[in-house]
């Protein structure tokens, strides 16, 4: 089983357009600590067809860091509630695309492809697996949900994807490393 293969992904249909999706985690997660990355997802998405997205991120790698040493140093700091919550910089994409023929339903993809390790006692892939699946309340609260949300088995291997779907492996990295380029352009100006 490859890396892709094991990171946390959930997939939902909701009645909305894709952009409206798209923003609906975004205000949900933000309270949580997910924030935008400078990342210029959309635009390269936008390239490859109906899809728009984002990258959030949550957390800090400084804070982790401070973490890890102190437990290995004196590790009593485990009892510290703050010392177990630090799980690094974990990444999610929030991808979506309307499904043909049935406006304005639109398919809603979260997933952790975050490459940050886990420490001996907090694994970042149930934090995020909480924080996708925490996004069917509120769907369904508001009407939205119609389905899911579906774990990766249902697409049975990441390997059974269309070449040409921005989460096949290939598509992957050629996307996150261009979106990445296109965020530090546009940031420095």
């Amino acid at each position: 089983m490859g890396w892709f293969e094991t990171q946390p992904m959930r997939r939902f249909e909701v009645a909305t357009p894709p952009r409206d999706a798209v923003r609906f985690v975004i205000d949900q997660l933000g309270p949580q600590g997910f924030s935008p990355e400078t990342w210029d997802l959309d635009s390269v998405l936008a390239e490859r067809g109906p899809w728009t997205g984002v990258v959030l991120r949550e957390g800090s790698e400084a804070a982790t860091f401070l973490a890890d040493y102190l437990a290995e140093v004196f590790p009593f700091v485990l009892v510290l509630p703050w010392v177990r919550r630090q799980h690094g910089r974990v990444r999610l994409a929030v991808i979506a695309r309307p499904l043909p023929g049935r406006a304005p339903v639109s398919e809603l993809i979260c997933w952790h492809f975050s490459f940050d390790s886990d420490t001996p006692w907090s694994h970042p892939k149930y934090f995020t697996i909480n924080a996708m699946e925490g996004l069917t309340e509120p769907l369904r609260a508001t009407g939205l949900l119609l389905a899911g949300p579906a774990k990766p088995s249902s697409w049975k291997t990441w390997k059974t994807l269309p070449a040409d779907h921005p989460l096949h492996p290939k598509q992957w990295r050629a996307i996150s490393k261009e979106a990445r380029r296109r965020g530090r352009r546009r940031q420095r100006g």
